[in-house]
């Protein structure tokens, strides 16, 4: 015996008000019930409530379906008359394709951004072993670098199927000190619905330091050394710390999700999986009191901290960007 699955219900109610302009929305869907104030620019004049619901079939109607129609078929394939061209026309319209097919998979693959960029020099051994690394290079100030995440940007990696995470750079033993300050920001909380309402997301207000796993193969000379959950860099003496801030976000520019977000692999991304467009820009209120001051998150990146490759190119991205400096590539 097989239990009915209900339709999910979609229901929006207007609440009335004394104040016209203070009148409520009510938005239910299945379990989740969410009130809303009226937009600007929206009232409701009526001294009585105005609800509309709608029924949606619930996605597990179409698998249940097809699961009856394999069933079925399989108790009466034996002595049954050959399937006309029409049945195999109207079975194929239930069927799903597998999610363990090779071919499924790689046909619907996003190519994600390169760490980067494609002109990277990712093995910088031969430089930082040469004679004129050793004579040129004396060390400077030192900045640490880290990769934070948050319960947040977790939901929101699982709504745009792509990893993202806050990646910065601070002065020596600070990286404590800014992970308390963005989660007291709540770092990238912040979407707009058709690109004015602002609208919070919960979780941003916990994050935390990330480790980067660092590759066995890393030079004895590079400026680059392992914190626990950071990394150490000594840049050479003459380099300030706005050159580096500066030089190391273009050189990271390649993944990060402002700039990603535009691109035609991100937009097909987008359009296959039906992701809501008004989630995709993050943003930061930096208001005080009651006054907002909302300013869009550009610290964002697509990068992973515990894949190997992607660690080895963020330490190469740093790399690149003193071996510049120095004038050595």
């Amino acid at each position: 015996m097989t239990s009915a699955i209900p339709n999910i219900q979609l229901n929006i109610r207007f609440e009335a008000s004394d104040d016209t302009s203070t009148a409520n929305m009510r938005i239910q869907l299945g379990q989740t019930d969410i009130v809303l104030p009226l937009p600007e620019g929206l009232c409701f004049e009526s001294t009585k409530p105005l609800h509309m619901s709608l029924s949606i079939p619930h996605p597990m109607h179409q698998e249940t379906n097809y699961a009856r129609i394999s069933t079925s078929s399989a108790a009466s394939n034996e002595g049954a008359p050959a399937e006309t061209a029409n049945d195999k026309a109207f079975k194929k319209q239930f069927l799903l394709p597998s999610p363990a097919s090779s071919k499924v998979s790689s046909k619907y693959q996003t190519q994600w951004p390169v760490i980067g960029g494609e002109d990277l020099i990712l093995d910088t051994n031969a430089i930082l072993s040469s004679a004129a690394f050793s004579a040129n290079f004396e060390a400077g100030i030192i900045r640490d670098i880290y990769i934070a995440g948050c319960p947040g940007l977790k939901h929101l990696k699982g709504q745009l199927s792509i990893p993202i995470f806050k990646v910065g750079e601070c002065a020596q033993e600070r990286i404590a000190d800014r992970i308390k300050q963005q989660s007291k920001d709540q770092y990238g909380s912040y979407y707009k619905i058709n690109g004015d309402w602002p609208v919070q997301d919960e979780g941003y207000d916990e994050y935390s330091a990330l480790q980067i796993y660092i590759p066995e193969t890393l030079h004895e000379n590079s400026p680059v050394r392992a914190l626990t959950r950071g990394l150490r860099v000594t840049l050479p003496k003459g380099m300030s710390r706005q050159q580096f801030s500066n030089r190391f976000q273009r050189k990271l520019s390649s993944c990060s999700w402002i700039e990603w977000r535009k691109t035609e692999d991100a937009i097909a991304h987008f359009e296959r999986k039906n992701i809501n467009p008004d989630i995709i820009d993050r943003y930061t209120d930096y208001g005080t009191g009651e006054k907002c001051d909302i300013s869009q998150a550009t610290e964002l990146y697509c990068i992973r901290n515990e894949n190997a490759q992607d660690c080895k190119r963020l330490i190469a991205v740093i790399e690149n960007v003193i071996l510049e400096h120095m004038g050595l590539i």
